[in-house]
């Protein structure tokens, strides 16, 4: 059973989302508040799995209480359900990358589309709490953060990796993923010679913040990646929340909108299998943390076409979910902490 609080300003929407969220079998509410000054009191009170946050974010105190959520209860994920401006969505991003908060934006759903809105909510409860029951969640990323760079002075074996054999990398990531590439691009070489593909699982709206502070945390260009971009050396280019890419043989990206039934879009699995159809042995894999098991099919593939692939392992992960299930399916050759990729990047 799984212990939902749900926090909205709107008496109307707050009773509505009660009770859709009380009509499933495996949700019980614990909790319910129209102001984020409740947030803390019922959190300690109730000890929720996760909690739903719908309040005014204009005056700042729901962002204020997001942090001292998250410095007291950092394993709780919250899944903020709101309408947002784009300075906001700036400021939420930053608790976003802690890897403990979703975002569904409520502009994309009228009165008519509640419940369609309310499935997506189950669905993303229901996500967070099997792959939190089902992985190894290690905590609040900021101390994470000092121990990987404790462990990047650390000597040990990396594997061989001749760069000439490959014209592509592409990195997949979800929970935790804004954080962990944030480190790797702190590393990477300015002169790094493969074209970088990044598919972060990440609510509408956060791919263009997301890739401008990648491209402030190093040397290497980040960039959002566009209908027809071609990919080149020194470059990385991020594949737009709500797109699904694929590479052309000459390393070209198409996007498309096209679902194609999967739950995140992009998918990982979408743009892996894609190029290794595209470059065969040419394709480099990486797959970072993240929870469910988008990738491991891609991964799969790539090994499948002759190409390299590596994952993030579990001692550095904050959710063991994706990397997890590739190594099960069979499509990990080298399983290595963060750190050691972020050296092998480095080289």
């Amino acid at each position: 059973m799984t212990r939902v609080l749900v926090v909205d300003q709107s008496s109307f929407f707050r009773k509505a989302l009660v009770h859709v969220l009380q009509s499933s079998p495996d949700i019980h509410v614990v909790g319910e508040a129209n102001k984020a000054s409740c947030i803390l009191d019922l959190v300690e009170k109730q000890r929720p799995d996760v909690m739903t946050l719908d309040v005014d974010f204009s005056d700042g105190e729901a962002f204020t209480v997001l942090g001292k959520l998250h410095a007291t209860s950092p394993k709780l994920p919250v899944i903020v359900l709101s309408t947002l401006n784009q300075n906001q969505k700036h400021e939420l991003f930053e608790f976003m990358a802690s890897g403990m908060v979703d975002f569904v934006d409520k502009s994309k759903f009228n009165l008519m589309d509640f419940d369609r809105l309310s499935r997506e909510l189950i669905e993303r409860i229901y996500k967070w709490n099997k792959s939190l029951e089902q992985s190894s969640l290690r905590g609040d990323l900021s101390p994470r953060t000092k121990v990987w760079r404790k462990m990047m002075t650390q000597s040990g074996p990396l594997p061989h990796l001749d760069w000439s054999q490959y014209d592509l990398c592409i990195i997949g990531a979800s929970t935790g993923g804004p954080t962990a590439l944030h480190f790797i691009f702190e590393h990477i070489k300015a002169d790094f010679p493969l074209p970088l593909l990044l598919v972060q699982h990440i609510p509408s709206g956060f791919s263009r913040t997301f890739s401008d502070r990648l491209n402030r945390a190093g040397s290497l260009c980040v960039k959002e990646a566009k209908n027809g971009t071609r990919l080149a050396p020194g470059t990385a280019l991020l594949i737009p929340s709500g797109m699904h890419a694929h590479v052309t043989p000459s390393l070209g990206v198409i996007l498309f909108t096209e679902k194609l039934g999967k739950f995140h879009v992009p998918s990982v699995d979408v743009v892996m299998q894609s190029a290794a159809a595209s470059l065969g042995k040419r394709v480099l894999g990486v797959l970072l943390t993240g929870m469910g098991s988008d990738g491991a099919d891609g991964m799969v593939s790539i090994l499948q076409a002759g190409g390299m692939t590596l994952a993030e392992s579990e001692e550095s992960c904050l959710i063991y979910g994706m990397p997890r299930a590739a190594h099960i399916k069979g499509g990990v050759r080298h399983m290595l902490s963060l750190p050691d990729i972020a050296k092998l990047f480095r080289k």
